[in-house]
């Protein structure tokens, strides 16, 4: 566990180690004590193309993940880091870097014009702190031009402008003069910055917005590199879409709400839909609480029902769900298109199965699965809309609908609750690094596999006619899973995994290991969870979870569950590790409004129940409206 103003130390020191000249800017009053929002650097322009690079090292170092990336101008990056906090909850640290100070395509700062200012932060007292500022004059510029040009300027940014004016006033009065000339708007900034009182300024922020830019014009070169970032950034988004599955009671609407607010720092905004995006059509009244004792409607009405729900698939994603994934939002639906396969009762579909799952074809795909998996019993005990023989087949019938689906995170909806938010944002975040890398061209976080492996690997996943199989023969291994791109197998010969099984990110799987079923009567294998190792020989078998960083021991045969970060020698004997106390966080709870008239409206009230006491007591928190109307609002982004 490492706290983000130790994080922030810790990446000074970086930048002073690589001889990184840097300055702070903004309001630094409180910094590295306590950190309010983004943490703003400016950085020589010749460094700018390797700032990606050196952020990817950094985290390695520092046991910090990379979990986003935003591009704001074609010269800057927004970096979010993510750490482990107090009681697994994660924490963030933002940091905006950037080279040339650019706003909208104009070029307005030159960095090596402020930066051969530098010096070091001192704090009240006259201590210095372990950062370098810049001088008042170029400080006093920067936090004025960048509070107009966002048309943002509050009571607090104006004492800041005002104290940086106070200690050079004629340096930043050549500033205003350099930006708005000898006009009205210049002569209102320099009293504003004298008297301490800008009210008048921050009512007239979009006149003076206006002035700057007209003085301040776009050059070709400049204008053709803003459009060239914007093209990259529709093309791939960096916001997240999210689709939640599993049976009645497993807990996604409680999980998936308490998640939201733990990740929302990752994105712009987030925001929780039930089932589709509510495009064509949102229903006012409440859903029903007892859809499966619904009369099923007719073969042509279920027709129709089922073209009217593709529809607003598609269209929404078009027109609402992908203008907000290039916005960096993060989208989390709670039931997805999907669900219609695996419980077509809850819809009152009594048309063509084949015909919906053709369609879900068409229907754009979640970035991340979020599968809600728990024995029948422990279903049951939550809520009993369904009998007990529904519970088991909606189970079964939900991991094998995603089992041709990439990026699908099982979670073990059986545990305790805490565990399985924690989890649920584990996965979450594991996929933002993962798209984040991506982007930006790093290197694999996991340990890469022979070239033999990456051909196996390669052939598995795309299903070529005639050459997969006979990549099969030849390494005589079997693999019929949809596996991960960094799945690592060191010695790819003899190794037999079932169709149905999901394997998590970054698992070792060595020689001879077999994953499959047991039982002829239900189709089901194995669900392996993220950093599993298993050793040569081993055998998993059944409908088994292996929990995240568990190890399975050379020859071990495993047809039970295994917990997260324990190691199973032998036939079943599984070794548990010690498990400091946990500590509980609070986290507001949250009302869900329904977009659908063909789903329960809560979960039940003992599960309810549960969720207020891990996620935080007292009355209701915010209400998460359906898209496009409201989100939830994150940390300010560019």
């Amino acid at each position: 566990m490492q706290h983000p103003s130790l994080l922030l130390i810790s990446f000074f020191s970086a930048l002073e180690e690589g001889g990184i000249v840097y300055s702070v800017m903004g309001d630094t009053r409180d910094l590295p004590a306590e950190i309010a929002s983004d943490v703003d650097i400016i950085v020589p322009q010749h460094v700018v193309p390797s700032l990606p690079q050196f952020m990817d090292t950094f985290c390695k170092q520092h046991g910090a993940r990379l979990v986003q990336c935003l591009q704001h101008e074609h010269n800057a990056y927004y970096f979010v880091l993510a750490l482990t906090g107090t009681g697994d909850r994660p924490e963030f640290l933002a940091i905006d870097l950037c080279g040339d100070y650019f706003r909208h395509g104009r070029k307005l700062l030159d960095a090596g014009e402020l930066l051969a200012t530098v010096t070091p932060a001192v704090d009240t007292a006259g201590h210095a702190k372990c950062f370098t500022v810049c001088a008042p004059a170029f400080e006093f510029c920067y936090y004025l031009i960048k509070k107009i040009d966002k048309e943002a300027l509050n009571s607090r940014h104006g004492e800041h402008l005002s104290s940086q004016w106070r200690l050079d006033p004629h340096g930043g009065k050549r500033m205003i003069e350099r930006f708005w000339g000898e006009s009205a708007e210049s002569r209102l900034l320099m009293r504003a910055a004298e008297s301490g009182d800008w009210t008048t300024v921050a009512k007239l922020v979009p006149r003076m917005c206006s002035a700057l830019r007209r003085r301040i014009p776009k050059n070709l070169s400049d204008t053709l590199l803003e459009w060239g970032r914007r093209w990259r950034r529709f093309r791939e988004p960096t916001g997240l879409l999210i689709g939640a599955l599993g049976p009645d009671g497993s807990g996604k609407s409680s999980v998936i709400a308490a998640v939201d607010r733990q990740v929302q720092p990752a994105f712009r905004a987030t925001a929780l839909v039930h089932l589709r995006p509510g495009f064509l059509y949102r229903p006012e009244r409440m859903p029903s609480k007892t859809p499966h004792a619904e009369r099923p409607r007719t073969g042509l009405r279920s027709l129709i029902k089922l073209l009217f729900f593709a529809s607003d698939y598609i269209l929404g994603y078009l027109f609402v769900v992908r203008p907000l994934l290039v916005r960096s939002n993060g989208l989390m639906f709670d039931r997805y298109y999907d669900d219609l396969l695996a419980d077509p009762v809850r819809y009152r579909h009594h048309g063509s199965l084949p015909f919906a799952r053709w369609l879900r074809n068409v229907v754009p795909r979640p970035h991340l699965w979020l599968l809600f998996d728990a024995p029948a019993d422990v279903l049951q005990s939550r809520k009993q809309e369904v009998t007990p023989a529904e519970s088991e087949r909606q189970r079964f019938a939900y991991r094998a609908l995603l089992r041709d689906q990439r990026n699908v995170a099982v979670l073990d909806a059986g545990r305790p609750l805490a565990e399985v938010i924690r989890d649920a944002t584990d996965a979450v975040l594991a996929a933002c690094e993962e798209r984040t890398r991506t982007r930006l061209g790093l290197a694999p976080a996991a340990a890469s596999s022979p070239l033999s492996a990456r051909w196996l690997r390669f052939c598995c996943r795309h299903r070529i006619p005639l050459v997969s199989k006979l990549t099969r023969l030849l390494f005589n291994s079997d693999i019929y899973c949809k596996v991960p791109a960094d799945l690592c197998m060191p010695h790819p010969y003899g190794i037999i995994i079932h169709s149905q099984t999901r394997i998590g990110c970054r698992v070792t799987v060595m020689q001879q290991v077999t994953l499959g079923g047991k039982d002829l009567h239900h189709n089901v294998a194995p669900i392996i969870g993220d950093d599993v190792y298993i050793g040569a020989g081993a055998r998993v078998l059944g409908n088994v979870t292996i929990g995240n960083g568990a190890m399975i021991g050379a020859n071990a045969v495993v047809t039970r569950d295994v917990p997260a970060n324990a190691k199973v020698v032998g036939a079943n004997r599984i070794i548990e590790p010690v498990v400091p106390p946990a500590v509980e966080t609070a986290i507001e709870p949250a009302v869900i409004v329904y977009a659908d008239e063909h789903a329960p409206a809560t979960e039940d009230d003992e599960l309810r129940r549960t969720v207020n006491d891990v996620v935080g007591d007292g009355d209701a928190g915010d209400v998460v409206l359906l898209l496009p109307t409201g989100t939830h609002q994150g940390t300010s982004h560019r």
